[in-house]
């Protein structure tokens, strides 16, 4: 009888979603995180706009930002399109890993 012990390296991964129910409004975000306190930087949502997730390495100011955009009337598209083009640290690479999704293009 043998005992192997593996070691995960630690990473810096973040998952979030960010979801609406068309039927009724309603708007959420969650967020699952190894870094600590990251509910504080991560989530935003606003009652009759919608939910942004930033992600761990967040600029801080695209939550807000990106709830004004919505209210403004901009789509998912194009507020991530915005946000991403605003700041100067994205980079391609980073910038493949950005999303965002109507309930239509997933069903």
């Amino acid at each position: 009888m043998g005992l192997a012990v593996l070691q995960v390296p630690p990473a810096a991964h973040t998952f979030s979603i960010c979801a609406v129910d068309p039927r009724t409004g309603e708007a959420g975000v969650a967020v699952a995180s190894r870094c600590l306190a990251v509910g504080a930087i991560v989530p935003y949502a606003e009652v009759g706009v919608g939910a942004i997730a930033t992600q761990a390495a967040a600029n801080a100011s695209f939550g807000p930002r990106g709830l004004a955009l919505l209210k403004a009337g901009r789509s998912a598209e194009e507020v991530v399109r915005e946000l991403v083009a605003s700041d100067e640290t994205v980079t391609d690479d980073t910038a493949k890993h950005v999303a965002a999704y109507r309930a239509e293009q997933l069903t």
